[in-house]
């Protein structure tokens, strides 16, 4: 079982860019804006609380609030059969993720971490070309390289600099 487009191969590119509207540029904004500062608001949460348990207490508001959420808004919970992969998918995407976040920023700058985090999508053409779902070109194993090259700079020259302030127990 393949993945499938989100659009039709015969529907072109055309109807592709007419679906998108007002609001889904505007969603992406917010979440860009969003995901950009969650990199300069950690370091604050850090000063008082030890990382894990700021993350912890994060995503505990967040999962009390959106399973409040459930029954108001009548959204159907996972089904059984699917559940096993819900919760695994959340614990390393969202758990591991911002648990790992959360500590790095005790030793990096949010600048440092957000330029990090902008080569997942390096990561992501690796894995699908792994997956022979992309081909690898040159021109994309280029820009990775420099990608990379450029992280490795950034993370050597700006080490000392502007360090994080600890938490400390």
């Amino acid at each position: 079982m393949g993945l499938r487009p989100l659009v039709p191969r015969s529907a072109g590119r055309e109807a592709a860019a007419s679906r998108v509207g007002v609001v889904t540029v505007l969603l992406f904004v917010g979440c860009a804006v969003l995901a950009a500062g969650n990199f300069v608001a950690v370091p604050f949460s850090n000063r008082e609380l030890a990382p894990l348990w700021g993350a912890g207490l994060r995503f505990g508001l967040a999962a009390a609030t959106f399973a409040a959420l459930v029954p108001l808004l009548r959204v159907p919970w996972v089904r059984r059969e699917h559940r096993r992969g819900a919760v695994v998918y959340g614990v390393f995407s969202f758990g591991a993720f911002y648990a790992l976040s959360y500590w790095s920023l005790l030793h990096v700058t949010a600048g440092t971490a957000s330029v990090v985090i902008g080569s997942v999508p390096l990561l992501t053409v690796l894995l699908a070309a792994g997956e022979r779902v992309e081909r690898l070109s040159a021109r994309t194993l280029l820009g990775g390289a420099l990608a990379l090259l450029g992280i490795g700079w950034i993370t050597l020259t700006s080490r000392g600099r502007s360090r994080p302030r600890r938490w400390r127990s």
